[in-house]
């Protein structure tokens, strides 16, 4: 399976999906003109990369990390998508990490992790940088 990287812009954040390291990274701001243009290869590649995971029954555990300055709603809904489709490799013992990074006194991104955790039932490791 291909990695998925995508340069970060003024809008939009920058993305580095390593499936043979089975590592996922989201960072930087999220507030994309057409959120679901955006998003759209983002969870397409999500969907490829859990069956592939699966179909080949692996076990290596991934590691989701996200550093976030800031999304807008619409992205949240796209964040949360991605999210919920790791959460099938949980069904077939593969273990999802994800690593929420926030910047220190930002007590608003560091809620926004808390409650997608909570929605999502997926264990977070939270981060402060």
């Amino acid at each position: 399976m291909k990695n998925l990287s995508i340069a970060a812009t003024n809008t939009t954040p920058y993305i580095s999906f390593d499936a043979k390291e089975s590592v996922l990274i989201l960072q930087g701001d999220s507030r994309p003109e057409n959120v679901e243009v955006f998003y759209e290869p983002i969870i397409d590649w999500t969907k490829k990369f859990c069956a592939e995971k699966i179909a080949t029954a692996s076990t290596t555990p991934i590691s989701i990390q996200i550093a976030l300055n800031y999304y807008n709603s619409s992205s949240s809904k796209c964040i949360f998508d991605f999210l919920e489709h790791t959460k099938v490799l949980a069904e077939h013992s593969i273990a999802v990490n994800v690593i929420w990074s926030y910047e220190k006194d930002d007590d608003d991104m560091k809620d926004a992790g808390h409650d997608l955790q909570e929605l999502l039932h997926i264990n977070f490791t939270f981060k402060e940088i």
